[in-house]
């Protein structure tokens, strides 16, 4: 639909903004980060600014992500931080929102890092955002990523909490990229406590989301592939809960 779209943009001597910004988001999800790069280089001939500063800041929390799975924790916070920076990233439609994937990045980063207080700060920001808002995928993130925190904390029962209400929201909207995150969490969180029969489940929902999100492209079509190779995902994929 995106590249169709595009075609026509062009087919009509119109920039294909739209296109492009949906079809650079589209590889973000699919841990496309090299081709969200290539996006970013596109000239278009009318409102440059405006739609580039959109691009400008879905290509630095892309590479910041890059980063992160490269273990380059200090270089990702630089790039997320950058969005977070009014002087660096100036503001545009819903540039709150990017922000906020930027500062779920930089949480994940600190964890990654062991900086359990500061992704504590980061996180408890993040969601009173996020509850701030009525955008169900925000708010199942924010609770997804505050119960991983708490995790990181040893704090069970409030990690439980957590994830408790990040999937009252699923049950309440069809969010698959922001859910097969969620039962990620759910399905290691109940394996960490013992629960063996409820951490299958869910990591057998993780699963079957994300099957679903691949087979919605053509069987050969890059991006499948780049969401099944992605280390969160190999991370599903290849756990097996233990006795």
């Amino acid at each position: 639909m995106v590249r169709k779209g595009r075609e026509l943009e062009e087919k009509n001597g119109e920039d294909p903004w739209i296109s492009v910004l949906g079809e650079s988001w589209l590889r973000t999800f699919c841990f496309d980060f090299e081709g969200v790069r290539r996006l970013s280089k596109i000239v278009m001939r009318g409102d440059a600014e405006q739609h580039g500063a959109w691009m400008r800041t879905v290509s630095r929390i892309s590479s910041g992500y890059a980063e992160l799975y490269r273990g380059n924790l200090v270089e990702a916070l630089q790039c997320f931080s950058q969005v977070r920076d009014p002087r660096i990233t100036s503001n545009f439609i819903l540039h709150w929102r990017w922000r906020l994937h930027a500062q779920l990045g930089m949480t994940e980063a600190r964890l990654q890092a062991g900086d359990i207080a500061d992704a504590h700060r980061e996180v408890d920001d993040v969601l009173a955002y996020a509850l701030s808002a009525a955008d169900p995928n925000m708010r199942a993130l924010a609770w997804e990523m505050k119960s991983r925190v708490a995790r990181a904390e040893n704090d069970f029962d409030g990690a439980r909490v957590c994830i408790d209400h990040a999937l009252a929201i699923l049950d309440r909207f069809d969010i698959p990229v922001a859910a097969w995150q969620v039962h990620r969490t759910a399905g290691d969180l109940y394996a960490d406590v013992g629960d063996r029969e409820k951490a299958e489940g869910h990591r057998a929902r993780a699963k079957e989301i994300i099957t679903r999100l691949a087979d919605s492209f053509e069987q050969g079509e890059p991006l499948r592939q780049s969401l099944l190779a992605a280390p969160p995902v190999r991370h599903i994929f290849g756990q097996a809960v233990s006795a």
